[in-house]
């Protein structure tokens, strides 16, 4: 339901109310949680009701900003000819979303048949920080699906915004990740012990494939913003594979941090193929994606 009550806010482009339902309840949920493990109460069962607490206030948030965007009674009316066409792009954009996550996912399953359990923690760790930064080009995206998905005719300017937030956006996050990378390396094996040392090294190692897969996040909404969904799943089960096989042989010499490194180079191909992609359609320089100018980051007055 919530999901539903979103992707109209979405489709309306209310970015703002979309925003706010997903923030609030994740105050509620985080100020709840600290509250029970203050007072000793934090267990499963109590983890458990709160998930579904917040699940039910989230629903709730999204029919009320919902209702003032669409002022009309919900009709339960299956229409099966729309229905059809949802399923039909969900299902396509679903299937792509699902290769790009399990490009570096599939690394877990590597490294625990290759690596000592120790490595595969800190791994998986090293990515949980990744998934940090990407929130930066997630939040992005969305503004961009929501504007490109109401664009009757996308001109030369559309694509100067991508490629310009694109450029802003590496930086951005080639900043962040530099941050988060020296920061691990220095105050993680005080925080939560000695046995994440490699934290640090190992995100390093992920830093360009994190800060190209940005670029490939905001290009690749856009395109399933302008109706072509599917561009991404015609060459992304073919980049996990070959970070699978590249995955295999880089362990054998560079142990745990040869797997960031072949994630890392997986997400640097797909971004350019689609950046590629991307040139090719809508007549757009490589370069622009990538290298910041100084024009971007001067605020207009």
């Amino acid at each position: 339901m919530s999901s539903f009550f979103r992707g109209v806010l979405l489709g309306f482009e209310k970015t703002r109310e979309f925003g706010n339902n997903l923030l609030y309840p994740k105050i509620i949920q985080i100020l709840i949680i600290l509250f029970l493990y203050y007072f000793d109460m934090l267990d499963l069962q109590s983890s458990i009701i709160l998930f579904t607490f917040v699940a039910v206030i989230n629903a709730f948030l999204g029919f009320i900003a919902y209702k003032k965007v669409i002022d009309r009674k919900i009709v339960f009316k299956l229409d099966f000819s729309i229905l059809r066409d949802m399923f039909k792009i969900g299902l396509i954009y679903a299937l792509s979303f699902f290769f790009i996550n399990l490009n570096y996912k599939i690394g877990i399953f590597i490294a625990r048949e290759h690596l000592e359990l120790k490595e595969v923690g800190n791994y998986v760790l090293s990515t949980q920080l990744a998934e940090f930064v990407w929130q930066i080009p997630a939040a992005i995206s969305i503004v961009f699906f929501s504007k490109s998905s109401n664009i009757t005719k996308h001109d030369q300017s559309w694509s100067e915004t991508v490629t310009k937030t694109c450029r802003i956006q590496v930086f951005i996050s080639l900043i962040i990740c530099l941050i988060i990378g020296y920061s691990a390396s220095y105050f993680l094996p005080h925080v939560i012990g000695n046995d994440y040392i490699l934290v640090g090294d190992i995100f390093m190692f992920l830093i360009p494939g994190i800060v190209f897969i940005s670029i490939f996040k905001v290009v690749n909404v856009d395109l399933a913003g302008r109706g072509m969904p599917a561009v991404s799943l015609f060459f992304m089960p073919a980049i996990v594979l070959t970070n699978y096989f590249l995955s295999i042989e880089l362990i054998g010499f560079f142990g745990v941090l040869g797997l960031s490194l072949s994630v890392s180079i997986s997400y640097i191909l797909a971004s350019i193929i689609i950046v590629a992609i991307y040139c090719y359609k809508f007549d757009t320089n490589f370069f622009d994606f990538i290298l910041i100018k100084f024009n971007d980051l001067r605020v207009k007055k």
